[in-house]
């Protein structure tokens, strides 16, 4: 649910462009790739989509922690105040200056432990789902301000 002026505004995560890790038969991870264009829209693409590169399990939690700082705030650090979305390189820009500065933004603590998780991770390796599901329950249970994570109840 939306917050402030979207209150009443009901959002949903689009998982158009989902794909598999690894190879249904085989199980075997999928290959890194580079030269690939751009998936989603550039306000929402990830870092390695920007720079071409395959996306992996790092990307969809940096995916999930841009939707809940957009639940958290109304909007994203790097798009303009008219709504507007800046152009793809500019974008980028913003992203990589925001994640070196996010945890002094006001930017809940979780989120930004989130984020740190994810650019942390290789492109094979596997995100640690107990440690982030622990985080978001240790978050709800302290009761911190953002609604965001207020009864989150991870089950993976």
């Amino acid at each position: 649910m939306g917050v402030g002026d979207s209150q009443d505004t009901f959002f949903l995560i689009d998982f158009g462009i989902a794909q598999k890790y690894h190879d249904p038969s085989s199980r075997i991870h999928i290959p890194m790739q580079e030269n690939l264009s751009l998936v989603s829209t550039p306000a929402f693409a990830l870092l390695n989509s920007h720079c071409g590169l395959q996306l992996g399990h790092q990307d969809d939690i940096e995916s999930l922690a841009y939707s809940l700082i957009f639940l958290h705030h109304g909007s994203l650090p790097w798009l303009a105040g008219d709504g507007k979305i800046p152009l793809p390189s500019a974008t980028f820009h913003h992203k990589q200056t925001f994640l070196a500065v996010a945890s002094a933004l006001s930017i809940p603590i979780v989120l930004t432990t989130i984020l740190d998780h994810a650019c942390g991770l290789a492109f094979m390796q596997k995100p640690d789902y107990s440690y982030l599901c622990t985080i978001l329950e240790n978050a709800a249970n302290s009761k911190m301000k953002s609604k965001i994570i207020e009864g989150t109840s991870c089950q993976w």
